[in-house]
């Protein structure tokens, strides 16, 4: 909020092991498909949702490739494009993040067993998504990875270049408030 500027307010809806629409028997309620529509219309009107999911689909029990992740994000940005939680009942803009690469998979190895190399895929998969839907992107890879203790969460200056790139985005899509 502070690297975008005045005018602007930021709601954070992160939770950790959140998919994009996979239910998940090891860690429930974390389907965000299954949350966006109440989260929408909790928080409307909604200028601008940001989505940046896909790393916890990658997890070895979904079996899922880079397509079918990018996929499942685009049935997310279907229904933000789609939900009329804009102003004047419009929908918001969306802008579909691309999850960084995973860095060194330290003690979640076995649950992203394969994951590392299909985590460098995605940014194409996410990209096509984006062209299809003309919503906004942005590779989240082009600007931090995965940290180097545990390969799958970022560290301090990846979250803060990552910031600022999203900041960044915000500006050049809305200018000054």
């Amino acid at each position: 909020e502070r690297g975008i500027g005045p005018g602007y307010w930021i709601i954070d809806e992160g939770l950790n092991g959140r998919t994009t629409t996979r239910d998940d028997v090891v860690e429930p309620y974390r389907n965000g498909l299954a949350i966006l529509l109440p989260t929408l219309e909790t928080h409307h009107p909604l200028d601008l949702v940001i989505v940046m999911l896909g790393t916890n689909d990658l997890k070895r029990r979904f079996r899922a490739s880079p397509a079918e992740v990018a996929s499942s994000a685009s049935e997310l940005v279907d229904l933000i494009c789609g939900s009329g939680f804009g102003p004047k009942r419009e929908s918001p803009q969306a802008l579909l993040i691309c999850p960084p690469p995973l860095g060194p998979l330290g003690r979640f190895a076995d649950d992203f067993e394969g994951a590392f190399e299909k985590s460098r895929q995605l940014a194409p998969e996410f990209r096509r998504v984006a062209n299809t839907r003309s919503c906004h992107f942005l590779d989240a890879g082009e600007h931090a990875c995965g940290s180097e203790t545990d390969g799958v969460h970022l560290d301090r200056a990846a979250h803060s270049s990552l910031g600022k790139a999203v900041a960044a985005q915000v500006r050049r899509m809305f200018g000054p408030q």
